[in-house]
């Protein structure tokens, strides 16, 4: 008998460890989408030039700066815990693969509310009630927010696709709750952030 062979029976296959990028994800295809979230907040901070026109002065300043800020402290805080939450499931994501995810969704309601600056603008400016300026501003961000929770969710299902039926299942069990987080998170970021969706004008 060879030497070999009879070492083979004392080597132990090494452990797997699950890679930080998928083979899928190539860098230029990352840095594209990052890109993409980069011009979508500065997009958003026309939405906030538009609610900060209703006053004025250094408010312009503070919401255009403010909804950006918003989206981006929200999607720090979206793609980390999304990772963990569906890596418990033994979902086969990547934290590279949920990062494509949230930046695709932060730019969605970016260029939402980039789309919407000009609109918000003649409303904010033109009505005279401060408490339906407030509704119109908050109105504009529900339909951005709307769209970035479809586009995310959507992102995150097709992550999970390939797992078995049962992970999909408790994923997408996951994601629905999940909602009232990003829902609440979001409209607390946006009050604090920007003050006229707070209602401080």
């Amino acid at each position: 008998m060879s030497e070999t062979t009879l070492a083979e029976p004392l080597v132990s296959p090494k452990p797997e460890v699950p890679p930080l990028v998928a083979a899928s994800e190539a860098p230029l295809e990352i840095a594209l989408d990052l890109r993409r979230a980069g011009v979508a907040l500065g997009l958003s901070s026309l939405y906030g030039l538009a609610l900060g026109a209703r006053e004025g002065g250094t408010e312009l300043v503070r919401h255009a700066f403010g909804v950006p800020l918003s989206l981006l402290v929200l999607g720090a805080v979206l793609t980390p815990s999304l990772t963990v939450l569906l890596a418990l499931l033994d979902a086969p994501v990547t934290p590279l693969a949920m990062l494509r995810a949230v930046s695709r969704a932060i730019a969605s309601a970016g260029l939402v509310l980039g789309g919407l600056a000009p609109a918000a603008a003649v409303l904010v400016v033109t009505i005279e009630s401060d408490d339906i300026a407030c509704v119109a501003a908050r109105g504009a961000g529900l339909i951005a927010g709307a769209l970035g929770i479809v586009g995310l969710f959507g992102g995150v299902k097709k992550l999970v696709e390939r797992a078995s039926s049962a992970v999909v299942w408790r994923a997408e069990a996951m994601l629905l709750g999940y909602s009232l987080f990003v829902v609440l998170l979001g409209a607390r970021l946006f009050s604090l952030l920007v003050p006229m969706i707070g209602g401080v004008s």
